[in-house]
């Protein structure tokens, strides 16, 4: 399932939702104002601006291991804010967290459109030592390329509703 919901600053806030399941999750803002916003970032200081939140969406769901949320605000000079979260429901893997600004929405469209989600994707498998067996590291390889693949599946298909909603409104 994945959820998308745009806001409009012409009367208030206007959500719409995009589902791919039996459910939808919308959410929507109290009122469409500027505010300061401090987001955190993975090894990094907060990324902190002022300006609003114009869309947030989701593809969590029951399944998979794991799942990204995208918000995109407009900064109070204008600037484009993506936060990139990916949440992993395997305590063996850290969530991480991401911020990029661009400057336009054909420059935003671009940045999702080209981003890959395999730098989001960690391994915790030691290398240390000559004792690991090839099946095991084998093993743990294709383990690997399983969750980068689920990753660009979840991320291209939530970016891709987003996409469709902001160029709909």
């Amino acid at each position: 399932m994945s959820s998308v919901s745009v806001y409009s600053d012409n009367d208030g806030s206007v959500s719409v939702s995009s589902d791919q399941g039996d459910a939808s999750v919308i959410s929507t803002p109290s009122s469409f104002r500027e505010n300061r916003f401090s987001l955190k970032r993975t090894g990094q200081r907060p990324y902190t601006f002022s300006g609003s939140e114009i869309c947030t969406s989701t593809s969590h769901s029951v399944g998979p291991a794991l799942w990204y949320e995208l918000n995109v605000y407009r900064s109070h000079e204008g600037q484009y804010i993506v936060e990139i979260k990916m949440f992993n429901k395997n305590g063996k893997f850290k969530d991480r967290n991401s911020v990029f600004e661009v400057s336009s929405i054909e420059e935003l469209s671009s940045f999702l459109e080209h981003y890959d989600p395999a730098g989001d994707i960690s391994n915790n498998v030691s290398l240390e030592g000559d004792d690991m067996p090839l099946s095991l590291l084998a093993l743990e390889g294709i383990a690997l390329k399983i969750r980068i693949e689920e990753a660009r599946n979840q991320f291209k298909d939530l970016a891709g509703e987003l996409l469709y909603q902001l160029n709909s409104h």
